[in-house]
């Protein structure tokens, strides 16, 4: 069945002109627009935060992996059960994701204090993964634990050097 040659040489209300006598030149062409304008669109989205970018996800779990490993091999034990770990992720989330409504930084700092060991740090961060943050509309893209903490705390440095000052006397390596 042949495409009419006039059918390839407007999309809608756009015209396009023609390169050649071949309606399949002009096809590739056409498609070759709509494709490139599709991936620069995505790229765009991606940048923006609007699209999640998984690469940083599945290197920081590979890493968090072989940290839990190392750390067991040193005979360094997690301190509590996994559903702790979760626990205080989520509480730690709900606490950031709040924090335009209510000051719950102390809950942060609290939660914080309670790893006693590098290996904790990485459960912790581990059950945390990566999580999308709103002050009312999305803030960027999905950060990791130790970055939204960071973020959180930004502007109050008394509360991350408790964070800081508390892990370096437990011999925790971590800092936020």
């Amino acid at each position: 069945m042949a495409v009419p040659v006039k059918a390839l040489t407007s999309l809608g209300n756009i015209k396009i002109p023609t390169v050649s006598e071949n309606p399949w030149v002009d096809l590739g062409v056409k498609a070759g627009i709509v494709i490139g304008t599709a991936y620069g669109g995505f790229v765009l989205l991606r940048e923006a935060g609007i699209i999640a970018d998984k690469r940083g996800e599945k290197a920081n779990k590979k890493a968090e992996q072989s940290d839990i490993k190392k750390l067991e091999s040193e005979g360094i034990k997690p301190s509590y059960k996994e559903s702790f770990y979760h626990q205080k992720a989520d509480a730690a989330y709900n606490a950031m994701m709040h924090s335009a409504i209510a000051d719950n930084k102390g809950l942060v700092v609290e939660i914080a204090k309670l790893m006693k060991n590098d290996l904790d740090v990485i459960k912790w961060s581990q059950a945390y993964g990566f999580r999308q943050r709103y002050i009312f509309i999305k803030d960027g893209p999905p950060t990791d634990l130790m970055t939204s903490i960071s973020d959180e705390l930004s502007g109050h440095t008394k509360k991350r050097n408790a964070i800081n000052a508390d892990w370096t006397v437990k011999g925790i390596t971590f800092r936020v």
